[in-house]
Order: C-alpha cells, then sequence, then structure tokens
C-alpha cells in the first residue's frame, strides 16, 4: 500500500519520508505476448494502463486492483475501463475481499469513502503470434 497509504498519511498531517527511486514504464515489458497481467500499484492504475495503452495488444488476460479515494466519484475507475475497453477487453468489476468485508451489512454508509475494487479483463481479439 506504499502509494496510496503514502497519500493517506501526507493528507492526515503526518511526516513522510520520500526515497527517489528510477522506474520503467509498463510498454516497456509489453513488446512481445503476455498470457496474465497483474496489476495492483496502489492508486496508479489509470495512469500505468493509459501510458501502455498501444500495447495492452500483447496481453491476453489482466487482473487489476483499483484503489479510489474519498470523494473521487469512480473517476479512475471509469479511467481504467475506459482504457481496458478501448483496448478491446471485456471486464468484469467486483469489490476487493477487504471492501466485501467492510461493507457486507450496510454497503451504502461507504458510498463515496474510499474504496478498491477489482478488474478481471480477457483480451476478446487475442491471438498468439
Amino acid at each position: 500500500m506504499a502509494g496510496s497509504l503514502t497519500e493517506r498519511r501526507v493528507l492526515a498531517g503526518d511526516e513522510v519520508d520520500t526515497f527517489a527511486v528510477s522506474c520503467r514504464t509498463l510498454s516497456a515489458y509489453l513488446t512481445e505476448p503476455v498470457n496474465f497481467l497483474k496489476l495492483d500499484i496502489e492508486g496508479l492504475e489509470a495512469d500505468v494502463l493509459e501510458e501502455a495503452r498501444d500495447h495492452l495488444h500483447q496481453v491476453e488476460q489482466i487482473f487489476c486492483e483499483v484503489h479510489e479515494e474519498s470523494g473521487a466519484a469512480g473517476k479512475r475507475l471509469a479511467r481504467v475501463l475506459g482504457v481496458l475497453e478501448t483496448a478491446g477487453f471485456d471486464v468484469h468489476v467486483g469489490k476487493s475481499h477487504s471492501y466485501q468485508q467492510l461493507t457486507r451489512q450496510r454497503p451504502t454508509k461507504y458510498v463515496g469513502a474510499s474504496y478498491s475494487a477489482v478488474l478481471w479483463g480477457r483480451n476478446r481479439h487475442w491471438s498468439r503470434p
């Protein structure tokens, strides 16, 4: 939970140490076919998928956990779904296990709060070269 945890800690006024690290784009890894891509990157799902959008044809199946911040009205989830739909994926959406447990009794109590969703997708145009 590094990325989303850090953001929450900063918003809460806590002191947070930061470190510069090098990173690579997802598209750099999608130069050949990928059977299964798993993304659990704590809030940057939409940004990473948008960067890799022209290479997602290389992916057969995807699993992605999407973290939405309180008051965001599903914007991050909508961006992820838009990228995957444009890339030719059929997608199912569900609640993450922890969010499912939290909302089991009174789901409407948590509408508008931070949540995490899970997506499973299959590329309907997939063909292995």
